[in-house]
């Protein structure tokens, strides 16, 4: 998965894109559609090593004039990994203006969405999801926009991305609960008391999860247990997990490592290794070198606090001597 790689593999990735571009450039090939993303996700998912590489293909891509909507969203994308969200910004004003010559997607409000959280906007963020959310949630296909003529009247579907760009900009605001509860909203049960309430009735109901036909991905979840990990809630993160397989979906190393930092090692030591074991026994998730190192230094460290407090409690206390 892109955004995954090693940095040894987004190294030879960025190499063969290179390399693509000067055949192409040399034979006088073109760029179709579905490359040009493909090579844009390499980018995206190289960050700033691959923001260059990005204006390269983009630029080639003008003179072969095969930007699509897939393609300006992918490069806006390459554009915030790069850390450049305000030409990013200008991307996404483009396509809404119609100088793109393209119909706004649901990823480009995702993209949106995820802006307007990296400047600190939340309130900016709730009016485009809840744009999104009041259009039109059966159509999907970008072919359907132009068909149907929503584009012209700036709605697009709501689709699972929308829903993690807003997870994710919550998040980053601390609102845990509220994520929760736009969880609830996706799997089409807003009224579930509880986590434990929804995922019995996604169980009984697994064909009627969702009014809209959406459910949940590997993305959404990550988002989730990113941020309950981002703020000390180990338990909180073993719970999403633990819910998982209702939607079939399985937890892997990637998690186990957002879960598993030095700061949560040490603050819940018991629960971090506890969770490292019941993935692998129970999903077969083979524990990362890194991560038996973090709680092997936490374990250490938890170490010479007892002996600390040990320690100090052994000492006589001076605090009532006159």
């Amino acid at each position: 998965r892109l955004g995954y790689y090693t940095p040894a593999d987004l190294s030879t990735l960025r190499q063969m894109a290179t390399t693509l571009v000067n055949t192409l450039h040399r034979r006088g090939g073109t760029l179709s559609p579905a490359l040009l993303v493909q090579l844009l996700d390499v980018c995206a998912a190289d960050g700033k090593e691959g923001g260059l590489l990005a204006d390269a293909l983009w630029q080639r891509a003008a003179l072969d004039g095969v930007r699509d909507a897939a393609c300006w969203n992918a490069y806006a994308n390459t554009r915030v990994r790069a850390g450049h969200a305000g030409e990013a910004a200008e991307v996404v004003r483009e396509v809404d203006g119609g100088g793109a010559g393209v119909c706004p997607t649901a990823y480009t409000r995702a993209l949106e969405i995820r802006l307007h959280g990296a400047a600190g906007d939340l309130a900016a963020a709730r009016r485009v999801f809840e744009t999104v959310r009041a259009g039109i949630p059966g159509v999907r296909r970008t072919a359907d926009y132009t068909r149907n003529g929503i584009g012209l009247s700036g709605l697009v579907a709501l689709n699972t991305g929308t829903y993690d760009a807003m997870l994710h900009v919550l998040g980053m605001n601390g609102l845990l609960d509220e994520m929760q509860t736009l969880f609830f909203d996706l799997c089409g049960h807003p009224s579930a008391k509880s986590l434990d309430h929804l995922v019995q009735i996604v169980s009984q109901f697994p064909y009627a999860s969702s009014r809209r036909r959406l459910r949940p991905r590997m993305s959404t979840f990550r988002s989730l247990i990113r941020w309950h990990a981002k703020y000390w809630d180990v338990s909180g993160c073993v719970t999403w997990i633990e819910s998982m397989h209702v939607f079939g979906l399985r937890p892997d190393a990637a998690i186990l490592r957002s879960v598993v930092t030095p700061e949560n090692a040490v603050r819940e030591l018991q629960a971090c290794g506890a969770l490292a074991v019941r993935l692998a026994e129970h999903y077969g998730v083979e524990t990362p070198v890194e991560v038996v190192r973090t709680l092997e230094r936490a374990a250490k460290k938890v170490a010479r606090m007892h002996d600390q407090v040990r320690a100090a409690m052994g000492q006589p206390s001076t605090l009532w001597s006159s």
